[in-house]
């Protein structure tokens, strides 16, 4: 869109949501506007709109070294989206969307065309139906609610001209020969008009033809199902990165406009820990990708000219402040996707003072000491986001697993960055004794039951990569601590007065090397970022009274004795006793999209089987 279809603003936490390959809906344009869905333009046109004014000391530059690192890419950027505090230096900055679908309806006439087909006024982004509108009240076309998607990332129009010849058991007399052939946007006399016939869901709809001679006319039943569009080739299209189309031999599936899965950003996210917190490291990382790649000779020359130019601003010597530089590279070099979150997991259990990271550790009770290694109230903490890529139709299992096709394109060539955002906020760190949890694993029912949820894991896997299973199993260890997570949530809803949704959960659960904690915290892009209220509930007297209360909310739930048994997960086999009355979370606090929980980890299966891990906690607490 240029600056004359400007069509509103999003927050700058919103992009990472809607990112390159989204389909956004705005309402613009003259006299109220009309509805406008566009496609969220490829990261290549930020360069052209947004292009960074000042190289690498531009206010939108971020830094993060360690998910730099495991990204391979040289920095990240802010959105350019407008605010007085890091724009107001760089004005005129501005993102660009392509309008998807082009197919709008009347929603009086019932009219179907293409956008070109509508009255218009230049620099008004909305199309209006002339027939249907007069001076005083403009009936503007909606867009189409159809599209059509693949697996790998590949989106187009819904094939409306192609859907009536095929269902609608008549030649279409206003298309021959090579219209026919082209398509949808090479039809040339069809005049189409989807309405409501009656009768209940897509049944109900109707798309057919009006020209003359024609009257051809098909429902939309089974528009919807996995073989809807058999016989369909994916176009291939990528309207967010270009008008050419690549091979693709994925099945394309019709979708609504507005659908979940239309469009599952993966992000990657990670905590900023020391030492990579301090001001030495906000001097080096201007030159932390040139200290990466440089050859030996010409680091060691490099470290020498910045150790001499910056070690007396921090009352070092030269040879102090270059040892500072090689230890970090050392640390750099050990950093890979799999250690990120173990080294998060190390600092959490530390205390920690100044910077973007501050936690302290909280003694832990004596009631709880057979269960609670650590708590810590994190008073303060950084997290950086980055927007990877994206999924459609099938939403990735986790970060580390790919999911069914590949990944959708945010370029047409991989940049030296990736778009990102930075949070701060405060939270609550905890980790469970492993002596405990082993004494708990020894139980053979502990391990079958978390077994089902593993073989459910691992034939989702398997239907959609149509292959065996691999990747991360879902552990007793994984199933106890994430049902934990979700449990205090909610219980902490209660105490501290966050909604729900502020809510978020990061995960440390690993064999090698061994983790089994959560961090619940809540953050907001503010530089100043929350006001404390849920670290103090991180305090020792505070906590237990909350984590008691979480467990014995775990015990009941007002879905029994349906959810206890499964039946209220049947549609969601990857999780056990878990539902909306008990454990699940709007999927924003939820790393796993609600999957892989049971409240029997932490309480037992409620007839003498399975054995909770809590359950002598609940006898003692009372």
């Amino acid at each position: 869109m240029s600056r004359n279809n400007h069509l509103g603003k999003v927050r700058r936490g919103q992009v990472l949501g809607y990112g390159p390959g989204a389909v956004i809906d705005f309402r613009a344009g003259a006299k109220g506007g009309g509805p406008v869905s566009v496609i969220a333009a490829s990261l290549d046109r930020w360069e052209q709109t947004a292009k960074i004014a000042g190289g690498l000391n531009d206010p939108h530059v971020l830094r993060e070294a360690r998910l730099e690192k495991v990204l391979n890419k040289g920095h990240f950027r802010l959105p350019p989206v407008d605010d007085a505090g890091r724009d107001a230096a760089f004005p005129n900055r501005w993102l660009n969307g392509y309008r998807f679908p082009a197919w709008l309806q009347c929603p009086s006439c019932k009219s179907l065309k293409l956008a070109g087909k509508w009255a218009k006024e230049m620099g008004d982004p909305s199309r209006w139906c002339a027939r249907c509108s007069s001076e005083e009240r403009r009936v503007f076309a909606v867009p189409s609610r159809f599209v059509t998607a693949c697996e790998n990332g590949h989106i187009d129009e819904f094939p409306w001209v192609r859907w009536l010849a095929m269902r609608g058991g008549q030649p279409l007399a206003c298309l021959s020969g090579s219209d026919a052939d082209a398509g949808d946007e090479g039809f040339k006399q069809c005049r189409l008009r989807l309405e409501s016939v009656g009768g209940s869901g897509i049944e109900g709809l109707r798309v057919s033809c009006s020209a003359e001679g024609c009257g051809a006319s098909a429902s939309m039943a089974g528009a919807f199902s996995s073989k809807g569009l058999e016989g369909h080739k994916c176009s291939g299209r990528r309207p967010w990165l270009t008008n050419d189309r690549e091979p693709c031999t994925a099945p394309p599936r019709t979708l609504q406009r507005g659908a979940s899965n239309l469009y599952f950003p993966v992000t990657y996210s990670t905590l900023s820990i020391p030492p990579w917190t301090d001001a030495i490291q906000h001097e080096l990382n201007a030159y932390w990708g040139a200290l990466r790649e440089l050859s030996p000779d010409m680091r060691e020359t490099m470290i020498a000219s910045l150790a001499a130019t910056n070690a007396s601003m921090h009352n070092m010597s030269a040879d102090e402040y270059a040892a500072v530089i090689r230890e970090r590279l050392k640390l750099d070099e050990e950093t890979t996707l799999d250690t990120l979150r173990f080294e998060e997991f190390i600092r959490l259990e530390r205390d920690a003072e100044g910077g973007d990271f501050q936690v302290k550790q909280e003694p832990v009770p004596e009631e709880a000491e057979p269960y609670i290694a650590r708590i810590g109230r994190v008073e303060r903490l950084r997290e950086v986001r980055a927007l990877t890529g994206f999924k459609r139709i099938y939403q990735n299992a986790s970060v580390d697993e790919p999911g069914r096709g590949r990944f959708g394109d945010l370029s047409l060539a991989p940049l030296p960055w990736l778009p990102a955002i930075e949070v701060r906020g405060e939270g609550i760190f905890v980790s469970l004794k492993l002596k405990a949890i082993d004494a708990w694993l020894a139980d053979p029912r502990v391990q079958e039951r978390a077994g089902l949820v593993e073989k459910a894991r691992a034939a989702e896997y398997e239907r959609i990569h149509e292959e065996k299973g691999v990747g991360d199993p879902i552990t007793p260890t994984f199933l106890l601590i994430h049902s934990l997570a979700h449990a205090v949530i909610k219980r902490l809803s209660f105490e501290c007065g966050y909604d729900v949704a502020s809510l978020r959960e990061r995960i440390y659960v690993g064999d090698n090397p061994r983790m089994a904690g959560f961090l619940i915290y809540t953050s907001t892009s503010d530089a100043d970022g929350t006001l404390g209220g849920l670290e103090r509930q991180g305090r020792a007297d505070r906590f237990i009274p909350v984590l008691a209360s979480a467990v014995r909310d775990a015990f009941w739930c007002s879905s029994d004795p349906l959810c206890r048994t499964g039946v209220s997960s049947l549609s969601e086999s990857m999780n056990l006793a878990a539902c909306h009355s008990c454990l699940l979370l709007p999927e924003t606090c939820c790393e796993e999209g609600n999957r892989y929980l049971d409240r029997s980890m932490l309480v037992g299966d409620g007839v003498g089987g399975v054995k909770g891990f809590f359950d002598s906690f609940i006898r003692t607490d009372g």
